[in-house]
């Protein structure tokens, strides 16, 4: 864990996310919770979840998720599911 954290913190400012075999969000470095809060119109404070309650995937098909920032939606989900 600490070699992810570390790692994690060397791609900022750019947003990173650790997640587990099934998409679920196990970690996240500072600019890619301030950018999932600003996407979804989460408060500042709000806290990410670490703990694998969030899935990726799901987030990103989801039309209150992610899925109304992505220009190309139908080639993004594609290659998603597959």
């Amino acid at each position: 864990m600490q070699a992810l954290d570390f790692m994690l913190a060397q791609q900022a400012p750019y947003p990173a996310l650790v997640v587990d075999r099934l998409w679920n969000l196990v970690m996240h470095n500072a600019p890619a919770a301030r950018l999932m809060r600003w996407l979804l119109g989460m408060p500042a404070d709000a806290a990410i979840p670490r703990d694998g309650s969030v899935n990726v995937l799901k987030l990103m098909l989801d039309p209150n998720g992610m899925r109304p920032w992505l220009a190309n939606w139908e080639d993004v989900a594609a290659d998603l599911l597959q």
